[in-house]
């Protein structure tokens, strides 16, 4: 016969006192583990975002675009006749700004203009503002500064106007900061900052870099050694 043996009550409680020590000591790290990759999750979605932008120029859809990471991110674009007209030399009068003669300023200074909006306004240079394919922020993340990139055809200019940030213990430039909304807001003294999240050492920090020929990096920043690894 078989020899069947249930357990004892001691053996059962001591069976769940185990489970109960493991479940208090192993739950932090399953919350913290699953935080960080929303995440990471939401910084793919930006650099899928910023590749597909750039897909388009590389497609010849259009010629030139600017992305702003703000509140409501917003994408404006040029399309492929007047970025020729702004690639010309000599280029058309309105696009002259600040001695760029005769260049357009675009071609002059081969960088993303700082204050685009403003160069739109006045008409010095022609873009559209596409809002189905802007970039919509999710729910789970906040970021530092406000931001726009510009991609252009056979990546002619540099990608920021006014190159980056320089965020604390991270070999040259980035972007912006991201970080968790389950520990930074997006104001106030707690509010996800590209120099003062870093300082504080946070937990769930990346930050976005657009190389020169435009390939994107998601870094993050580890607070326990200070220190920032490319994914």
């Amino acid at each position: 016969m078989l020899n069947r043996k249930a357990f004892s009550i001691l053996e059962l409680l001591v069976v769940i006192a185990i489970i109960a020590i493991i479940s208090v000591f192993g739950y932090p790290k399953v919350d913290q583990w699953l935080t960080d990759r929303e995440v990471k999750k939401d910084l793919n979605a930006i650099k899928v975002h910023i590749e597909e932008i750039k897909s388009d120029i590389d497609a010849k859809k259009y010629s030139f675009a600017i992305i702003h990471f703000v509140q409501t991110p917003a994408l404006w674009i040029m399309d492929n006749e007047e970025w020729t007209l702004q690639m010309k030399n000599p280029a058309p009068a309105r696009t002259y700004h600040s001695g760029s003669s005769p260049k357009s300023f675009l071609n002059d200074s081969r960088t993303c203009p700082g204050s685009f909006e403003g160069f739109i306004n006045q008409d010095k240079m022609r873009m559209t503002k596409n809002t189905s394919k802007a970039f919509k922020w999710p729910g789970n993340v906040n970021w530092s500064p406000n931001m726009h990139i510009c991609i252009s055809k056979d990546s002619i200019l540099t990608q920021y106007g006014n190159g980056g940030e320089n965020m604390p213990h991270l070999s040259g430039k980035a972007g912006f900061l991201v970080c968790s909304n389950t520990n930074t807001d997006r104001e106030g003294s707690n509010r996800c900052h590209w120099v003062q999240s870093v300082n504080k050492k946070l937990k769930y920090l990346y930050a976005i870099r657009v190389n020169r020929n435009f390939t994107v990096e998601i870094i993050k920043f580890n607070e326990k050694n200070s220190s920032w690894t490319i994914q």
